[in-house]
Formats: C-alpha cells, structure tokens, sequence
C-alpha cells in the first residue's frame, strides 16, 4: 500500500514536470520538484530501508511534509503538483499512529492554506481550493489510518490462527500417539504385566513352566521396545509397499493361529488404498480382532473388505455374545480401544458403527472416503 502510493506521487511528479517542460518554471520550482522525487524513490528502493526509517523516526516525516509544503509555495496550489500531495496525506494515515499523524496532517493543512492565501487569498479562492483539498487531505489520511489498522487486526487474526493450529495439531498428535500406544504398546504391556504376575506362582509349581513364562516375558518386553521406538520415530507398521488386501489377509491368518479362532475373509472390488486409509483399516482391524478375542467367546470370525470408486469399507462380524454397550458406555468404563476407532475414522472423514446381531454376534463396520 506504501509503495503504490509512493509510485503515484513519482506518476504525479513526471505528470507536473511534462506539463511544466514547455513553460516558464522558477529554479524553485525544479529544485523541490527533483527533491520530492528523491524522498519518493528512497521509499520506493530495496536497497534502502526508507520506510522502516520514517516509521521509526516520525521525526523524518515533517521533513517530507515540509517539502511538499514548500513545493506548493513555490508552484502555487493550482500547479499539477499538487496531485503529488495527495499521496502524502495516505502515507500519514498509513505509517504512523493517529497521535503521530494527526500533527503531520495538520502541518500538510496548514502549508497548504498558507500557500493558496499567498498566491490567491483565502476569501478569493474557489471553495474547492480552500475546502475541498483539505477535505481530500483528511479524507486520504482517514484511509490510510482504516487500510493500517485493518492490516494490524490482520496481522494478529494470523498469528492467533496459527495458534490455534498448532495447538490443535498438537492436540491430534496427543490423540494419536494414545491411540498407538494402546493398540501396539498398551496390548504389549498388559501382557508383559500378567505373566510377571503369574511368574512366582510358576517358579514355586512348576520350575519348567516358569522357564518358557521367561522366556516369553523376555520376547513380550523386547517387543514392547520396539513398538515404543516406532512410536517415538512416528513409524507406521502397514507396509504400504504391499497391497492392503495381501496385508490384511496376514493379519487376520496371524491372529487366527494366535487365537485358534478361524477366519473368514474376502474382499471385493478394491484397489489399493493411500497410506492414511490403510493405517485406519489395519488399526480398526487389529482394535476390533482384539475385542473379540477378549470380550466375545466368539467360534468363527467374518472379514469383508470391499470398495467402488467412491468409499471403501470394512466389516467384522462374530458369532460371539454379541456388544452391548454404547461408546458413551465404553468410554465412561475406560474402554478407550473403541474411542479410538471412531476417533480414526472420523479424522479420516469417515464413520464408523458397532451393532448387535441377532441372535448372537458383533459387527463392526467402518467406511472410508476414497
């Protein structure tokens, strides 16, 4: 804005010294002439911070203020220099506080009345010379005041939107990391705790069997490490350079050896999927794998994984006791596993649903956009 306005008084200079080539002009004239012109292209030069020295040194601002009044002394108010005035009433308004402004402004007035009662007298001039330029004057600086406090809101609607950002990013983050570390690491350590607990028993009953409880709590906390170093380093376990559909078929066979609970699964109409997509099938799957295998007594468990071109979807059935509680329910009971489905399918703005089947089971469906 500074600078347009600064590039419209070098306009209004050329336009003053063209019209002005032809005729008779005082040396006066010429000499203030070619001096605005320089205060005008220091403002407007990269190589020196003009406008960063007048804001902070307002001080030089009469300075430029006092040239312009100066020039139109010399040149009379009706001289074509005057349209480079203008300019110099918005750069008040722009650069400088009101209690800062208002006194420059009203020296640029004052020397501008002073100079049309020198050359025509205030009671002789036109009324748009004694009351429609200074109008202009007030009217350009009130401007530049509205166009500098709406950019300084601006400014400060930015940074408190950055604010919010990163707060909220750091809030996802959180979320994130909870639901990671309770389908990876918090699984790994409920496990780890249970065969501690069991260990003492085992060494005083059966020294052999305490031996391979060991042995496997030895394997659980070097597994529980790593899942920890992967969560720190932000790794993602879905191997997104295989096809989803051949990484979700090894997951469920693994769990079904794990568990001695047959799955059934199939898939239908579906391409491979972006990485966010997968993390959220391959983390619902394994939340929902896992339900079942503590919560349902299920016999036989479906996998469907299907898709067009514009969702894709997941569906876990069991033939187990069947869900009867509700998120509120789940989430009050610290059952976070299920909060943390929904929490990542919503953010991949997508939906999911938990339904009791009939007479038995559970089905889990999730849907994605593509």
């Amino acid at each position: 804005m500074v600078r347009s306005a600064l590039f419209i008084r070098l306009a209004a200079l050329v336009l003053a010294v063209s019209a002005s080539v032809s005729g008779s002009r005082s040396a006066g004239f010429w000499v203030w002439a070619l001096l605005l012109a320089a205060l005008t292209l220091v403002g407007v030069t990269d190589r020196v911070d003009g406008i960063g020295w007048l804001r902070r040194h307002p001080a030089l601002a009469m300075l430029d203020v006092g040239v312009v009044t100066i020039m139109i002394s010399a040149s009379g108010p009706d001289n074509v220099l005057l349209l480079a005035t203008f300019p110099t009433a918005l750069l008040i308004g722009a650069l400088f506080p009101w209690f800062v402004g208002m006194p420059l402004l009203l020296v640029l007035e004052l020397g501008y009345l002073s100079a049309v009662q020198a050359h025509t007298g205030l009671t002789g001039a036109p009324y748009i010379a004694t009351v429609g330029v200074p109008f202009v004057y007030l009217a350009m600086a009130g401007i530049g005041f509205a166009m500098s406090y709406g950019t300084r809101q601006l400014a400060e609607m930015f940074v408190e939107l950055q604010r919010v950002q990163g707060d909220r990013a750091a809030a996802d983050e959180r979320a994130r990391l909870a639901r990671d570390m309770h389908d990876s690491l918090g699984k790994t350590m409920h496990g780890i705790a249970l065969t501690a607990t069991s260990l003492p028993h085992w060494i005083e009953q059966d020294p052999h069997r305490a031996n391979t409880l060991a042995a496997d709590l030895a394997a659980h906390a070097e597994r529980g490490a790593q899942e920890a170093r992967a969560i720190l380093v932000g790794l993602r376990t879905h191997q997104s350079d295989r096809p989803l559909v051949e990484v979700l078929t090894e997951r469920c066979r693994e769990w079904s050896e794990t568990t001695g609970i047959p799955v059934h699964t199939s898939s239908e109409g579906v391409a491979d999927v972006g990485d966010r997509e997968r993390e959220v099938v391959l983390a619902v799957l394994a939340e929902a794998l896992e339900n079942v295998h503590r919560h349902a007594a299920a016999e036989t468990v479906e996998v469907v994984f299907s898709g067009d071109a514009q969702q894709i979807a997941l569906r876990i059935q069991d033939d187990g006791v069947g869900f009867t509680d509700s998120f509120a329910g789940a989430v009050k009971r610290k059952r976070f596993g299920l909060l943390g489905m929904r929490e990542r399918a919503v953010a991949a703005h997508g939906s999911l649903s938990i339904a009791r089947g009939a007479p038995r089971g559970t089905t889990v469906q999730l849907s994605l956009p593509r």
